[in-house]
């Protein structure tokens, strides 16, 4: 149905009376889906709009977001919001690290509040990026106990794997770009963790060698 979902389980396996929601409809929707849980336990998603091709949030009012959801649209400037992933600051306001593909760019939402309603930043965090279809891809996010994004994502022209360690809340200045791994075509469906001392543990795909690698 071309459309945004969830799937709330009411126990750890899923087996037993799943709820499923349709959270968006508008549209073709729903692709380069991320999701985190606030603090009340209630989901907030990001996405693609593949109609529009612009970045959307969806905000649960209840853990199963079955009624009040709200759907805002966060950056709609170009073709933006592939690759997204989203993260919850202490505030519970989302951060969101997504691809624009109209300008090669890896790119951070900070919202102001819960649902991304009001006054976010959008800054553009990796421009040093060759013109080049999905130049940075795969991304994943974490907030450390500082409250500073950590991304991890795939440079697909260098064939990367590339962690952006910014130095405010919204990323907005004095953000470091460090290359990890650039033996081979690496960086592949990054995902990335922190630790107790905020170091980033990430795992990703060696496509050259075709392993797993941390």
């Amino acid at each position: 149905n071309d459309d945004l979902k969830v799937a709330k389980c009411m126990n750890s396996g899923c087996t037993a009376s799943t709820a499923i929601t349709t959270v968006d409809s508008t549209g073709v929707l729903g692709t380069f889906t991320s999701i985190a849980i606030d603090s009340n336990g209630f989901p907030v998603i990001s996405y693609y709009d593949n109609s529009n091709s612009d970045l959307k949030v969806a905000k649960c009012m209840n853990s199963g977001c079955t009624t009040g959801t709200t759907i805002s649209t966060v950056d709609s400037t170009g073709d933006v919001g592939t690759y997204s992933a989203i993260a919850v600051d202490s505030n519970n306001f989302p951060v969101i690290g997504y691809y624009d593909n109209t300008n090669d760019d890896l790119k951070v939402a900070k919202c102001m509040n819960s649902g991304c309603t009001v006054n976010t930043t959008l800054t553009a965090i990796d421009t040093d990026l060759p013109s080049f279809f999905l130049s940075a891809t795969f991304t994943s996010i974490a907030i450390d106990s500082n409250g500073l994004p950590v991304l991890s994502y795939y440079d697909l022209p260098n064939e990367d794997v590339n962690v952006a360690k910014c130095a405010n809340s919204g990323c907005t200045t004095g953000t470091t770009i460090n290359i990890v791994d650039s033996t081979g075509d690496v960086g592949w469906y990054t995902s990335l963790a922190l630790d107790s001392n905020d170091y980033p543990i990430i795992s990703y795909f060696d496509d050259t060698n075709d392993d797993l690698k941390v």
